[in-house]
């Protein structure tokens, strides 16, 4: 299947999905997330998140970890997004991946940021 967001696209087969994540499993079947769904030529569009946090999460999907070089190239907000994403889809193990990155980026000085 084939996803826009942000303006990119990106492809993925969705029996990878499916067995990877319960959410997508049930979106999948529920016929909520068929190809053609959101917009037209075949391509679900997903407007509530970018492409710079789908890229890492859909190569979680497929190879079980993120990006080594995530860590020197990204910050904390990147890590925070791929949280949300991370538990929209019910992908647990990435959740706790994003949760024990951002605990090593909070302080007494960044705290209040991460509860907004």
């Amino acid at each position: 299947m084939t996803f826009e967001i942000s303006g990119e696209i990106f492809a993925a087969h969705r029996c990878i999905l499916a067995c990877r994540s319960t959410v997508f499993k049930g979106l999948l079947s529920s016929g909520s997330m068929k190809e053609g769904t959101n917009t037209a030529a075949g391509v679900v569009r997903i407007d509530d998140m970018e492409a710079r946090v789908f890229r890492p999460l859909l190569r979680f999907i497929y190879s079980d970890s993120v990006p080594e070089n995530m860590e020197e190239e990204e910050d904390d907000v990147m890590w925070q997004h791929l949280l949300v994403a991370a538990d929209r889809y019910g992908l647990l193990r990435l959740r706790l991946i994003c949760e024990q990155k951002l605990c090593t980026y909070i302080s007494t000085t960044t705290v209040q940021r991460f509860l907004r």
